[in-house]
């Protein structure tokens, strides 16, 4: 069995004294060699952001730029957003209806959230709704981390500091 990883580096370093450029093959190339080539897919997330009135162009650009941000730091592409100024009900509905599109989230691994308050205040709310985009198999990440006080193995604090 052969196997080869495929990694694509290119600089003037490369060329050869007569000109002559140190190719890397292709997987595609690799492939028709015999070689066992496997290309990892690219995570795909949703950006979602709620804010309960309308706010500034430019503070939308610098919470939409934030979560660009946070995507990339954790590998993944984003796909499209969602820019949402309402209430927490309607921001439940709108996760709700988006989740049960089909392909679930438009398609995108991961749904990315500034913090759980962009969904609701009330944990009972925002647990509902992790676990409804959870069992499309969809994560929901949260900026600030609060996606961990969801994960089983985290003990967590409710609202009112008692230990769950």
């Amino acid at each position: 069995m052969k196997i080869a990883t495929y990694m694509r580096v290119g600089n003037k370093n490369q060329l050869t004294s007569t000109g002559q450029e140190n190719r890397i093959p292709t997987p595609e190339e690799l492939a028709a060699d015999g070689h066992n080539v496997i290309t990892l897919p690219e995570k795909k997330a949703w950006l979602y952001i709620r804010h309960s009135v309308p706010i500034s162009d430019m503070l939308q650009a610098k919470a939409i730029a934030e979560l660009d941000a946070f995507a990339k730091e954790m590998g993944y592409e984003v796909i499209g957003k969602t820019v949402l100024i309402g209430s927490q009900q309607e921001s439940i509905e709108e996760l709700t209806r988006f989740v049960n599109t089909e392909p679930p989230a438009q398609g995108a691994d991961a749904i990315l959230i500034q913090n759980s308050t962009a969904i609701s205040r009330k944990y009972d709310e925002v647990k509902e709704i992790f676990d409804a985009i959870s069992d499309k198999g969809v994560k929901l990440l949260f900026r600030d981390g609060g996606d961990e006080m969801f994960d089983d193995e985290t003990p967590t604090m409710s609202m009112g500091g008692v230990m769950l």
